[in-house]
């Protein structure tokens, strides 16, 4: 491997030629291909989706402006080392590429000793801004942990994430910028993956209105996560008043209700009781008392087997449970009702 550190390598060409030619010689050097573009707007969308460590960008090929390429990295300050292939005998375009951070031009067809060498320039370049990578990598994680993140580790590992990028330590001076700007747009890639719209685009005012921004962001996908969590929990206790309904004659605790529909028995019964107005227990003992009102009906079911039948455990948990529930006990409900 050409020095110690293996690059992830993206290649934007038109010539297919050239993407294989520069693609074998950097593999063959130990370095990792992680992206090719054959034009502009399909390369800043693979720069933009996750940044590759290096770009080496064609600036003569016919269907793609590398140019606009060199300048999207140089602009947007992303921690990404960017080599120019192209006419050497053409100073302006040199210029112009170096002028946009280019750390080295190759004349076509690409010489092995002189890729290797501009990538080690890479490797140097890159050194630099491995606070940015770092950065970067931290803000994949945190979108990669979104779902099972607290709202309060959201909001305090989301502070900490923009505290960092504003640092001028961090990285090269001005790199924050590009970071902040790369940040709001994976927030809006999130929103917009979940269905939800876009926010309004991210403009650095102050380390105030950084701080504002972001942190409504955050409250915005706390709300609506809230809201999604709660219709989705709605919904589970639907299914288990469901359940319960169909099976009120078998005996089941809440412990095995709450593990059946996946929820822990603290979340459970609380979504249980906000959702049906009644604890666990008195849902079950309200279907029970319910189904035993119409077997009671029947003047040859013994008591005894009403109780079993809807899935009270003893004759005398039936009767206190019926009692407390209609105010007297199933034989007096019988004799109110006529039947003997």
């Amino acid at each position: 491997m050409e020095g110690d550190v293996m690059l992830h390598i993206m290649i934007a060409s038109s010539e297919m030629s050239v993407r294989e030619a520069v693609g074998q010689m950097a593999r063959a050097f130990g370095h990792a291909i992680v992206g090719e573009a054959e034009d502009a707007e399909n390369a800043r969308m693979e720069i933009d989706k996750g940044w590759p460590a290096v770009l080496i960008t064609d600036t003569g090929s016919s269907n793609l402006d590398g140019m606009s390429l060199l300048r999207h990295i140089d602009e947007q300050n992303l921690p990404i080392a960017a080599i120019a292939v192209g006419d050497c005998s053409d100073p302006e375009l040199i210029r112009q590429a170096m002028r946009h951070g280019a750390v080295d031009f190759l004349p076509k067809p690409i010489n092995g000793n002189e890729l290797a060498y501009a990538l080690r320039l890479a490797a140097r370049r890159l050194e630099y801004v491995r606070s940015s990578m770092r950065l970067f990598q931290r803000v994949e994680k945190f979108f990669a942990d979104l779902n099972g993140r607290s709202p309060a580790d959201i909001m305090r590992e989301q502070a900490d994430i923009v505290r960092a990028m504003r640092d001028p330590q961090e990285g090269r001076r001005g790199a924050g910028l590009g970071m902040l700007r790369m940040f709001a747009r994976k927030w809006h890639e999130w929103f917009e993956r979940n269905g939800y719209p876009y926010e309004p685009c991210f403009r650095r005012r102050s380390d105030e209105g950084v701080d504002a921004y972001f942190q409504r962001l955050a409250e915005l996908w706390i709300a609506r996560s809230a809201a999604l969590a709660d219709n989705n929990g709605k919904l589970v206790i639907k299914m288990a008043c469901g359940y319960i309904q169909e099976n009120y004659g078998k005996s089941f605790t809440l412990t095995e209700i709450s593990e059946r529909f996946g929820m822990s028995v603290s979340y459970f019964s609380a979504q249980f009781k906000r959702t049906t107005g009644y604890s666990f227990i008195e849902y079950v003992n309200s279907v029970r008392i319910r189904k035993a009102k119409e077997l009671l009906l029947r003047p040859n079911v013994m008591i005894y087997e009403v109780a079993h039948e809807v899935g009270f455990a003893t004759v005398q948990y039936f009767n206190k449970s019926f009692k407390s529930a209609v105010r007297m006990t199933p034989n007096e409900f019988r004799k109110k009702l006529g039947v003997y």
